[in-house]
């Protein structure tokens, strides 16, 4: 909305504190915390890990400029919000302000327990979880003692000046996070534009769009989005369990079925036409076909048989007669 802070101050102030301890700036409880994570991130292992403290800084620095952007943003500036929502903006109740005030009291003030002893501390709170971190433990019987149970003996605490330097650098990553923001966003007013979208669009677009993992994972496992014409994930993978079962497993399906109606229509066919048609019906069609001239002479008739006699006599007689 912008212009918050004289409008609600209990929340400006809460939320400044509370910025200016996750950016960690001394003396507020994010300096300790993130400077602890640094430090031995650079010196644990003989150095094994420092590619994680170049990691941490590059966030550290970050941090830093998104919180200090949404600080100037929220609070400082002009004001970007309706004239209906202005008349509307006024402090929450106690019942929000009160927690917000013992929050910020605590990130002023709880980061000191962790006090270092390259500054002068004792670290009380990373004595209290010794025994939770020891690496390995001992049971000892001392004089006077009852047995119990300890962390190895520690290591005298020796200050490296190297630790000093990467403080200075961390608290030099906070102050630039400031800066940066403070130069880009402290008269943001109504349609202002990100610099960073002005100098440089790709990177803003790939900012803007959270480096496009939603995308990618609606290209990847949802499956959403379309790659060219085809889907991949879990939608891709139903599509492809369907046209699997409608081609591959309905098909072969349909596929026997056909191939059992067919051999049914030829087994049919040649039952028909060449079992009964031939080999059956055949002998006796051609037995009547045969027989058929026969049963023209062959009447069982002595009438029958007497007529065939005269017209035969007739006709030899007639026969020889013409001749």
């Amino acid at each position: 909305m912008g212009d918050l802070h004289k409008r609600i101050p209990i929340t400006h102030w809460t939320m400044f504190i509370a910025t200016f301890a996750i950016a960690g700036i001394p003396p507020f409880a994010g300096f300790f915390s993130k400077d602890e994570i640094l430090w031995q991130t650079w010196s644990s292992e003989g150095g094994a890990y420092r590619l994680l403290w170049f990691i941490g800084y590059a966030t550290a620095l970050m941090t830093a400029f998104y919180m200090f952007r949404l600080m100037f943003l929220s609070f400082h500036g002009k004001p970007r919000m309706s004239h209906e929502v202005e008349h509307h903006i006024h402090e929450s109740p106690k019942s929000m302000t009160l927690p917000l005030i013992i929050l910020a009291i605590c990130a002023v003030s709880a980061g000191w327990l962790g006090w270092p002893h390259s500054l002068g501390g004792s670290n009380r709170f990373e004595k209290f979880l010794e025994p939770v971190f020891a690496r390995e433990a001992t049971v000892f019987q001392a004089e006077g003692e009852s047995a119990q149970l300890a962390s190895g003996k520690k290591e005298e605490e020796h200050t490296s000046p190297i630790e000093y330097l990467l403080m200075i650098m961390s608290i030099g990553a906070a102050v630039a996070g400031f800066g940066m923001a403070w130069k880009a966003y402290r008269y943001a007013g109504k349609g202002y534009a990100e610099p960073i979208a002005e100098k440089a669009p790709a990177v803003y677009a790939v900012l803007l769009n959270k480096y496009y993992v939603d995308e990618g994972y609606d290209y990847a496992f949802t499956g959403r989005r379309k790659v060219g014409n085809k889907r991949l994930g879990v939608l891709g993978l139903g599509e492809a369990s369907s046209w699997f079962d409608l081609h591959a497993i309905d098909g072969t399906v349909n596929a026997a079925g056909g191939m059992t109606r067919l051999s049914g229509k030829i087994s049919s066919w040649w039952d028909r036409w060449v079992i009964d048609g031939v080999l059956v019906n055949g002998p006796a069609t051609l037995s009547r076909m045969v027989s058929y001239p026969t049963r023209l002479l062959q009447w069982g008739l002595v009438q029958w048989y007497a007529l065939v006699m005269v017209i035969g006599l007739v006709g030899f007689v007639f026969y020889y007669a013409v001749r």
